[in-house]
């Protein structure tokens, strides 16, 4: 209270567990974890009251280590990047992580972002511990990004078009792992690594017109996956830098 006698009020929360929240597009048809359609007056903390668009969950909630964001079947238009910023990350690299969780119902089409043509799909910065699950993302210059961000994984990430399918920079010591992933028909890379630790395991790498992956400094380990370059001046592999340790993959060329 000031001293006018104004009362102020303010929304906070006490934290005895790891939080879900739930996001949904405007439908139902082949939801799995929410109960209806999403919406902008929902507060997302339930299955019966998704948010409507990813972003506003991580804008309006610190989310913290073992939170579950729920992203449920549909396709989601947005303008602008899906951003994860340190606020939004478990800070230590052995907490549970923070997992942003799309749909599996994949036989209707599971959880897609059309970035509608802009820069970045998702985007991480300066986090430690995020876990990107089950996601589809079309339509963005480059579908994740990932900067400064140790302790992330990307299991079962699906990205078409663009310039590059994931981009990872990382200055100092850290890791990052690709488990499941699929980039195609990028006009340019599929996985471009600047002086970060990688490992890519069990994944697709198709018709990417430059390369399937290039290395600029740091170590990337390749494995049990499958890469596809076809065509005059394209590569599975292209070192600038680094060092790349590739074993039991297929190479078509």
């Amino acid at each position: 209270r000031y001293a006018s006698g104004e009362k102020i009020h303010c929304k906070f929360a006490v934290r005895n567990s790891p939080i879900s929240f739930y996001v949904n597009d405007t439908f139902t048809n082949g939801d799995i974890y929410t109960l209806s359609p999403g919406s902008v007056t929902n507060i997302g903390l339930s299955a019966g009251q998704p948010m409507l668009f990813l972003q506003t969950v991580l804008s309006t909630y610190d989310l913290e280590e073992g939170d579950v964001v729920y992203v449920d079947t549909g396709t989601y238009s947005i303008n602008e990047e899906v951003y994860v910023g340190q606020l939004d990350s478990a800070n230590s690299t052995n907490a549970l992580p923070v997992i942003i969780q799309g749909s599996t119902n994949y036989a209707v089409g599971g959880t897609v972002f059309d970035r509608q043509g802009g820069a970045y799909g998702i985007r991480l910065s300066e986090v430690i511990g995020v876990t990107l699950r089950n996601l589809s993302i079309c339509n963005a210059s480059v579908g994740v990004r990932l900067y400064q961000s140790p302790a992330v994984e990307c299991d079962r990430l699906e990205i078409q078009g663009g310039t590059r399918g994931f981009d990872v920079e990382r200055l100092e010591a850290g890791s990052y792992m690709f488990r499941h992933c699929l980039v195609r028909n990028t006009s340019g890379n599929g996985l471009y690594v600047r002086g970060a630790a990688v490992q890519w395991l069990n994944g697709i790498l198709w018709s990417n017109l430059q390369a399937g992956v290039v290395l600029e400094g740091g170590d990337a380990i390749i494995r049990n996956s499958v890469i596809g370059s076809f065509g005059e001046g394209q590569y599975a592999f292209y070192l600038i830098g680094g060092r790349l340790d590739s074993d039991y993959n297929d190479i078509f060329l």
